[in-house]
């Protein structure tokens, strides 16, 4: 087989084979860390890339709290939370909360309020202001009295508390209370206390308006 081949040629080929495996051995120890550089380099990309999405995933997040407190802000402006406690407008929105849930009467009383402290309002040029408020309601059915309540906790200026109610039934339907309702001069058959406790955030320098 050495004959027919020639040992010239075996010769060349093993050195062929030998500088083959020199420049594999060569090409392997000049790439090898030229690799494992690109590598880290592409899993640092990968990981800074992945930093950057939770960045705006976080920036995004905050700005849709900041939105949603604006809007509560804006709510809460326009209910009056933000104003003095003014009777008169109270008694208008009560007489309008009178007439919607078919009340026959609603009487409002607002006690002299007081400032409460709060810590959560150092430093900020507004005062907590309670002030005790009761209703006296008479209608034909308690549902009326249920409607009103909950008109004057969702509408009424600023913010309400409920302390406690009493509903008492005075009268039962007959012949002379359908009479009355048909002849526009009905009689009460439920009347009502409720107690509340009205909370506004005035501005400290508008207390005396």
């Amino acid at each position: 087989m050495i004959d027919v081949i020639g040992t010239a040629r075996i010769a060349f080929i093993g050195c062929l084979i030998a500088a083959n495996a020199i420049l594999g051995g060569l090409a392997y120890y000049y790439f090898a860390p030229k690799i494992v550089q690109t590598q880290r380099e592409l899993s640092n990309t990968k990981a800074q890339a992945t930093g950057k999405r939770s960045e705006i995933q976080i920036l995004r997040d905050e700005f849709k709290l900041l939105q949603e407190r604006i809007q509560k802000f804006r709510e809460l402006e326009l209910s009056g939370f933000f104003e003095t406690q003014n009777r008169l407008n109270a008694v208008e929105g009560v007489n309008e909360f009178r007439e919607k849930s078919g009340l026959l009467k609603a009487k409002l009383d607002v006690k002299q309020g007081e400032l409460r402290e709060d810590p959560r309002l150092e430093g900020v040029e507004h005062a907590y202001l309670m002030s005790p408020m009761s209703f006296e309601l008479e209608a034909l059915d308690d549902l009326e009295i249920y409607m009103f309540m909950k008109m004057v906790e969702s509408r009424f200026p600023g913010k309400t508390l409920l302390e406690s109610f009493e509903i008492e039934r005075t009268g039962d339907v007959t012949p002379q209370t359908i009479s009355g309702i048909v002849e526009g001069v009905p009689q009460p058959l439920v009347k009502g206390q409720v107690f509340y406790q009205w909370i506004t955030l005035p501005e400290k320098g508008r207390l005396s308006e």
